[in-house]
């Protein structure tokens, strides 16, 4: 088929356009209390601490060490609090992320979600954390010379990283293989997926296109527009899901 027609033929969305977005919403449905809890936590802990007391003690010609010992103690319970936390949150991210990400691919691919190669998909998830981290920094390297050339290059690699994490998940739900699915992805990278991938980043300027100006005429607060990015972005990424599946498949 032509490469432009099938990439037209992908905005004629079905019922399967929305099962994904609901299976996407999974994690966020998970995260956000969780988000709040979190929040909630270390607050608790950070109410307890007096700061003014310390900064008393510290600041007196004779400090009270009792005094300060207790407030060390606050601090030192404040900060295994924040990292505790911090490592939960981590964990609960990435079962959740998983968990949906699972859903999603077993749903698109017809295959049973299974205990065991849901757990090898939290270790390949794990393993992307630190290559996803690095390359979506990467693009900020430039923005000392230039906002707009870094914006630009960001919505470039992370859009490339999306389009290979995608066949990656794709590859993984048929194979339940880590290596091997990592080794079958990178064979797809060929020129039918560069100008899919092309495809993908129209697709995307056009979306931002439209959430600029509507966010402009619209005069959006900044939560406004976060939120109405973040929904463009769960329509937009349950789209090409659906378009590398019927391109790459």
């Amino acid at each position: 088929m032509n490469k432009w027609k099938q990439f037209k033929e992908s905005f004629k969305l079905k019922i399967n356009f929305v099962h994904v977005i609901l299976l996407d919403l999974v994690f966020y449905l998970i995260m956000i209390p969780v988000t709040y809890l979190a929040v909630f936590l270390m607050q608790a802990q950070a109410d307890k601490i007096d700061i003014t007391g310390l900064q008393s003690a510290v600041a007196a010609e004779t400090p009270d060490l009792m005094q300060m010992q207790a407030m060390v103690g606050e601090l030192q319970a404040f900060l295994i609090m924040v990292i505790v936390t911090a490592v939960l949150f981590f964990i609960v991210a990435l079962f959740s992320y998983s968990f949906s990400r699972s859903l999603i691919w077993n749903y698109l691919l017809k295959k049973k979600l299974r205990i065991g190669k849901y757990l090898k998909f939290v270790v390949l998830n794990l393993m992307l954390v630190i290559p996803a981290a690095v390359l979506s920094l990467l693009p900020f390297v430039f923005i000392g010379a230039s906002v707009i050339v870094s914006a630009v290059l960001f919505y470039i690699v992370m859009t490339a990283v999306a389009y290979f994490v995608f066949m990656l998940y794709m590859e993984y739900t048929k194979t339940g293989k880590i290596f091997a699915s990592i080794g079958n992805a990178f064979k797809r990278i060929n020129e039918k997926t560069a100008v899919s991938y092309l495809l993908c980043l129209l697709a995307f300027g056009v979306l931002m296109v439209v959430y600029l100006l509507i966010s402009w005429l619209g005069k959006m607060e900044i939560v406004g527009a976060t939120i109405f990015f973040l929904i463009l972005a769960l329509l937009y990424f349950a789209w090409m899901r659906l378009y590398i599946l019927k391109v790459q498949d």
